[in-house]
């Protein structure tokens, strides 16, 4: 790697900028490196548009300094940047055509006429729009229009280009697709892209890394990958857990009293016991048998413990089941898997759904077991999320987390309504 490589195309080093008494932008720090599709992920007003503007130069920062390729832009003037800018609304010249449009850039160069003809050929075959050219903004489509405003930012090979929301004007399915083609059109040039978006499934979609802002301040900043990692080990850890817990607690009526205590015992104590013991304790087994660290390590580590919560709350369920049923059922003809099947787990579906959510909710929401035992790139969400917090600890997993909880008590609640009206039923049936 040469040093060229080793520095950042853009940095922000504690950038800050108020109207009045309202701090648009609030001490932000970033790192955008070369051919990263970095994107700035937020809700209107939060100051992630005004930012991209600091970096065009067409706000001049109150604080904080601005590095493009380790040099100091604060206060260079927009038409010195090394930077170009998509507009959400594109800013085409109406009055252009499609050619004068893209070599608009390069004329202010005074560039010579056939090199300019050749670069403006090769950013119109880049973007699809030769047999085009002769046009004007208003003869074109929505996404004909964003690959001229695309190639005209493009044509002057700037170190970052700047997108402002350059999809949200356009329908659904061709949002779609032009994501797919800027996409793979960042990957051909190679260009460091900072991009500005309230659509969190379109930022997942395009970035190698993301920052999420609110009133003005980076609240987290991470990879889609760390995102996708949290699903995969909760979801996996979710079928784990749930699948052993409710096993435990079905198995646990045909043993003796003795070792449903000691079994009792050994659940309370994976509950009772900090996690931080557990997570130590995880991390020197699976260095002493060499196992390696990483997403099997995680979902192993959590089914220790959410194994024990989906059993006690599977056997709470089981203790107000009747037995006889079951047996009514044998009697019947049915075996025991069919039993199992068509008499038992519909009494236990209430329990099973209601730890298979608790398992999953603690398994996306964890840090401690996850920071220890994820090894190094494996690393969940709510790890980078408390890593690389930056204004006070606010993360955002919490909401995850008690929206999960709030539907793992509504399944609760609706399923427990459900039998009781099926037991009601049953109760005017025999009389």
């Amino acid at each position: 790697m040469t040093l060229r490589d080793a520095v950042p195309d853009l940095v922000l080093e504690g950038v800050s900028k108020a109207y009045g008494n309202v701090e648009a932008v609030d001490r932000i720090s970033l790192e955008v490196r070369r051919g990263q599709f970095y994107s700035l992920l937020g809700p209107s007003g939060c100051g992630k548009t005004t930012t991209l503007r600091l970096v065009a130069g067409f706000e001049r920062a109150d604080s904080g300094r601005i590095l493009l390729a380790g040099e100091d832009i604060t206060h260079t003037p927009p038409n010195r940047r090394r930077v170009n800018t998509v507009f959400q609304n594109y800013a085409l010249f109406p009055h252009l055509s499609v050619e004068d449009n893209v070599s608009y850039g390069l004329r202010q160069t005074k560039l010579g006429r056939e090199e300019t003809r050749a670069r403006l050929n090769e950013a119109l075959r880049t973007v699809r729009l030769e047999n085009l050219r002769a046009r004007h903004p208003r003869e074109l489509s929505g996404g004909q229009q964003q690959r001229v405003a695309l190639a005209r930012a493009l044509i002057n090979k700037p170190a970052v280009l700047l997108l402002d929301e350059p999809l949200a004007a356009l329908d659904l399915k061709l949002r779609k697709a032009m994501q797919r083609e800027l996409k793979k059109l960042q990957e051909r040039v190679g260009v460091a892209f900072l991009y500005v978006t309230h659509d969190q499934e379109e930022a997942l979609t395009l970035s190698d890394r993301i920052a999420v802002m609110n009133d003005g301040r980076l609240l987290q900043e991470g990879g889609p990958r760390s995102f996708q990692l949290s699903v995969f080990t909760a979801g996996a850890n979710c079928i784990v857990a749930t699948a052993l817990g409710t096993s435990a607690a079905i198995g646990l009526r045909n043993v003796g009293r003795k070792t449903r205590t000691a079994f009792d015992a050994f659940m309370y104590m994976a509950l009772i016991v900090p996690e931080i013991v557990i997570a130590i304790a995880s991390l020197l087994f699976f260095v002493t048998i060499n196992f390696p660290l990483g997403p099997i390590a995680i979902v192993t580590t959590h089914a220790v413990f959410n194994t024990a919560l989906v059993t006690l709350i599977v056997r709470a369920r089981l203790a107000g089941t009747d037995r006889s049923l079951e047996e009514a059922s044998a009697d019947l003809g049915a075996t025991r898997w069919g039993t199992f099947r068509q008499v038992t787990l519909p009494q236990l579906f209430p329990a099973v759904v209601a730890g298979a959510l608790l398992a999953f909710t603690f398994s996306f929401d964890d840090v401690i077991l996850s920071s220890f035992v994820s090894g190094p790139g494996s690393t969940t969400l709510p790890v980078e999320i408390f890593s690389q917090l930056r204004f006070g600890l606010t993360p955002k997993i919490n909401v995850v987390a008690v929206v999960t909880l709030s539907v793992t008590v509504t399944a609760i609640i609706v399923a427990q309504v459900l039998l009781r009206r099926e037991a009601r039923k049953v109760y005017r049936g025999v009389r």
